[in-house]
């Protein structure tokens, strides 16, 4: 994904296109909407979980997407 991303910002250079096998891009950063009232949270994340150092690149490249990661409490 990091490559892809960094190959559209030259989209006079490159045509990308991303092919994944699962429904979803994202790898190891994705989660499943879930039964907010069931459970009490709309989705649960089913890869990236305690945000260890080594996903530092990934949530830098998220921020610069405008996504920010969020407190999740585990159960």
């Amino acid at each position: 994904m990091s490559a892809a991303y960094a190959l559209s910002r030259h989209p006079e250079k490159y045509q990308v296109t991303v092919f994944d096998k699962q429904e979803v891009a994202g790898g190891m950063a994705t989660s499943i909407d879930i039964d907010s009232v069931k459970y009490g949270a709309a989705y649960i994340n089913d890869g990236v979980q305690g945000c260890s150092p080594v996903f530092a690149n990934t949530l830098r490249l998220f921020r610069m997407l405008g996504f920010e990661a969020t407190e999740v409490g585990m159960q």
